[in-house]
């Protein structure tokens, strides 16, 4: 979402609060006034005098009750302004780290990629590219490249979580192309700084 698209949600917002403000306040002075057959309302002079007042007094020169109440209109303004900001800044500040971070992305991608596996009868490739489209739209992202990962430097018992994780994600796996599993064996490969290891993994 763009800067001029988060201000126009922003106008719509106050907007639709301003109307339901007017909405509760002709509510109100109905609900002082008498109807007549005709249609027309008469308003009771003690309201019509003390209306009057008010909106030819200055908010400084009101009384503190009076005060409290147009302070309490703008206590909910302010809270609409503050709510539509901190997310306006939560996403930008959430779509910089994103564009930054593959581990972050990638993070992010799979778990919205579980939920919609779970929820959908879509494919794993499908459910991927949906996340990474959601990712793309909520926070205005790009993918950022992955970096090369030294797996030479990792202790044993690291290289074994490594591999773990990638089995892990394999056998939760249910349309697995001959691709995918060409790709986990490569990442095991790189992990474990070895060649060759699909006559190790595939069943006898």
């Amino acid at each position: 979402m763009s800067e001029k698209e988060e201000k126009n949600e922003m106008v719509e917002h106050l907007a639709s609060y301003a109307h339901d403000a007017w909405t509760g306040w002709m509510k109100y002075m109905f609900s002082k006034s008498t109807r007549s057959k005709d249609g027309r309302c008469l308003v009771p002079a003690n309201f019509v005098t003390r209306w009057h007042r008010q909106m030819t007094t200055h908010y400084v020169d009101l009384p503190e009750g009076e005060k409290e109440s147009g302070r309490e209109e703008a206590r909910k303004m302010l809270d609409i302004m503050v709510e539509d900001i901190d997310f306006a800044v939560a996403r930008k500040v959430m779509g910089v780290h994103l564009g930054r971070d593959w581990d972050l992305w990638n993070g992010y991608q799979s778990n919205i990629a579980v939920l919609l596996m779970d929820n959908t009868s879509l494919t794993h490739e499908s459910c991927n590219t949906l996340a990474k489209l959601l990712i793309k739209l909520l926070f205005d992202a790009e993918e950022p490249k992955r970096a090369p990962v030294d797996h030479s430097q990792m202790t044993v018992t690291g290289r074994i979580f490594k591999v773990r994780e990638v089995l892990k994600y394999a056998r939760n796996q249910n349309d697995w192309s001959l691709g995918d599993y060409a790709g986990a064996l490569e990442e095991i490969e790189d992990i474990l700084c070895v060649s060759e290891v699909e006559e190790v993994l595939e069943p006898e």
